[in-house]
């Protein structure tokens, strides 16, 4: 017996229950967290249109104000597929939301939470998924994914991020890149969060435009896993020397992971954001970070990986080209520590 699960049901239960997404956004200041262009941007204008008057109150429906316009609307985005994703990752994190937050574990293993959230939500589309490309394009564009969990190869301690992510992107109709992004999480809690000053350096010198914070919503249990660029952090840190990190600016500033997900790493048209030539090039900057697309090169033979993401997901959409593999999880293969009998 097969079954399904009803992605809009999830969804329309999240806003019924004003979960997910997040309460009210700064617009003015969003797009200076990120690589767009604000005034050419559709989600920005949506956000200011019907945003900029509120406030952040948590208990606003403002939040789901916006979910409901971008379910509705498949137009902004990019690729009608993009959208079927955009509802996916709304529903894993709405799930997470609910099923997890409450539990309180450390951020490690809440984003490992979140990530098999993530990748169930991919398993339950994969089909439809395909289908609905092979409608769109005339030819069936394949959906692949992987999550690695690379923990048993580094001290918890010492590792520089808690999760990466590679998106891989290759339509029919042109649109191509490969784009990562290394994140590190922390909690939230009624008025800030705990920012440790080494580890922010770390992942920004390490990573630079590619690292990330994301912050997840320990008070009220509402908000979406929120994601700001490392270096915006940073500035906003260096004007306080008490690690903690203002709550005003994650709800303010912040972006909620699906729309991150949907309209930074899957974007096409960001020029201004870096991509790389091959997943084997994507992996190496993750695993053997060094700021640079080009540094994993000379860091290939670093014998410890301490600053390489504990976990990484891996999502291809389209046929993977000039590769020695064409099975994304044959690409982590030989990262998981040999088993002795």
């Amino acid at each position: 017996m097969k079954y399904t699960v009803d992605i809009d049901s999830v969804i329309n239960d999240l806003i019924k229950n004003n979960v997910g997404i997040c309460p009210a956004l700064g617009c003015r200041k969003w797009h200076k967290c990120f690589h767009i262009n604000a005034f050419d941007h559709p989600i920005y204008e949506m956000y200011y249109r019907d945003l900029i008057l509120h406030s952040d109150d948590i208990s606003h429906l403002i939040g789901q104000d916006v979910l409901k316009q971008l379910i509705n609307n498949p137009g902004l985005f990019q690729s009608p597929l993009f959208h079927l994703l955009f509802k996916t990752f709304v529903a894993a994190e709405g799930k997470f939301i609910k099923n997890y937050i409450p539990q309180n574990s450390h951020e490690e293993r809440l984003t490992g939470h979140l990530v098999s959230e993530i990748e169930n939500g991919l398993f339950i589309l994969h089909e439809y998924f395909e289908q609905k490309s092979d409608e769109l394009y005339g030819v069936n564009v394949p959906l692949n994914f992987y999550y690695a969990d690379l923990s048993a190869n580094k001290q918890e301690s010492l590792t520089g991020a808690d999760l990466g992510l590679i998106f891989y992107v290759n339509l029919p109709d042109g649109q191509k890149h490969i784009r990562i992004a290394a994140i590190q999480a922390k909690k939230v809690y009624k008025t800030s969060a705990r920012i440790d000053s080494n580890q922010l350096n770390t992942i920004i010198d390490e990573y630079g435009d590619n690292a990330y914070y994301m912050f997840y919503d320990m008070t009220y249990g509402k908000l979406s896993p929120m994601i700001q660029r490392a270096e915006f952090v940073k500035r906003e840190m260096d004007n306080d020397t008490s690690n903690s990190y203002r709550r005003n600016l994650i709800t303010n500033r912040g972006v909620p992971l699906s729309i991150f997900l949907i309209f930074d790493l899957l974007n096409s048209a960001l020029d201004s954001k870096e991509t790389f030539s091959s997943l084997w090039e994507a992996k190496k900057s993750l695993i053997h970070p060094g700021g640079s697309k080009n540094n994993w090169r000379r860091n290939k033979d670093k014998p410890d990986f301490d600053n390489s993401p504990t976990r990484i997901l891996a999502i291809t959409i389209g046929n993977i080209e000039k590769e020695e593999y064409s099975n994304i999880r044959d690409f982590f293969k030989n990262d998981y520590p040999e088993i002795e009998e």
